[in-house]
């Protein structure tokens, strides 16, 4: 079975990524946003439409849906092509 090694380039851009990542997530838990309590973030302090946080729930529903599917199907792929992998 082969093994998937990362180099030091796949390395630096895991850790950028992670590092912006995180950065955006203590700026706006410290400093960033107006909203103070959860029922101001998660309600958006009752002044969303219907319409908005409809197309929110969808988004975030058929992303999580699309990520599986994808990754499901192209561990199907490389376990059809190299058998030893599965």
């Amino acid at each position: 079975m082969a093994s998937i090694v990362f180099s030091v380039y796949d390395w630096l851009v895991f850790s950028a990524i992670l590092g912006v990542s995180v950065g955006i997530g203590i700026f706006y838990a410290f400093i960033g946003g107006k909203q103070k309590t959860s029922k101001e973030y998660l309600l958006a302090d009752k002044s969303m439409g219907y319409f908005p946080v409809a197309m929110s729930l969808l988004a975030s529903l058929f992303t999580g849906i699309y990520v599986q599917v994808t990754y499901t199907k192209t561990l199907n792929q490389k376990c059809e092509a190299n058998p030893e992998l599965a």
